[in-house]
């Protein structure tokens, strides 16, 4: 029973190898390009090399591949929205608040960039909408018969994700 657990941690952890192997380099977290070289085969059981040479070392044809990175943020709020709901039997009308969560997002080189984008695009929002004022408004100047003449609440701005995407940017053959 031991062999049989050895066995297949030892195939998984191929597997994962295998699986990983064609993945771009990480990023510095700066929006720095990296290059890393691959074996043009459908095989990479080392996972990528730094240089051509050193794929070349172990592999027939190798190809080197770089990357550039750009980070996707999402920031949010919640919002309080005030509808006028009308009784279609009676035609009263009656007013239900809810809390809803607006989402924004922002990108750039590097993480930092794109959480302040995201950030700054929720705030920017959050004043425009408020005045600048985050809280409960009362005896807020009417805006419109669209809002029901007021403003809305808005909470303060939250990061809530951010994704690195890996884009490829040059692919050449490397040679002997």
């Amino acid at each position: 029973m031991k062999n049989i657990t050895i066995l297949t941690t030892i195939m998984f952890a191929g597997i994962l190898s295998f699986a990983s192997g064609k993945n771009p380099p990480s990023s510095d977290g700066h929006g720095t390009p990296r290059c890393a070289a691959y074996d043009s085969g459908s095989t990479e059981e080392h996972g990528s090399h730094s240089t051509c040479e050193s794929c070349l070392a172990g592999h027939d044809n190798c190809d080197m591949k770089c990357y550039s990175y750009t980070y996707e943020c999402t920031a949010s709020t919640e919002v309080e929205v005030t509808e006028i709901i009308r009784d279609p039997k009676t035609g009263e009308t009656q007013e239900v608040t809810s809390m809803k969560e607006r989402t924004f997002r922002g990108s750039g080189r590097t993480e930092r960039e794109a959480q302040d984008r995201a950030l700054s695009e929720c705030e920017y929002q959050s004043d425009r909408y408020t005045g600048g004022f985050v809280g409960t408004i009362t005896n807020a100047p009417r805006r419109g018969p669209r809002d029901g003449g007021r403003r809305p609440y808005y909470s303060r701005c939250d990061i809530k994700s951010c994704e690195e995407r890996a884009n490829e940017t040059s692919n050449r053959r490397c040679v002997r």
